[in-house]
């Protein structure tokens, strides 16, 4: 489980290296683990993000 004082520093990381960067592409599946989850076929989440702005 993720502890609060650690999502703080990956926020702040992700915040100052991938704030307003373009999304190229999007590969999904690529390691066997059981800490993802997908909304739908993940197969398709290049197409939905690719081309989109990092917020």
């Amino acid at each position: 489980m993720l502890e609060i004082p650690e999502c703080l520093v990956i926020a702040r990381q992700l915040n100052k290296t991938a704030k307003n960067k373009k999304i190229l592409n999007v590969r999904t599946n690529t390691s066997p683990h059981r800490f993802a989850f997908y909304f739908g076929d993940p197969d398709l989440y290049d197409g939905f993000l690719k081309g989109k702005i990092i917020g």
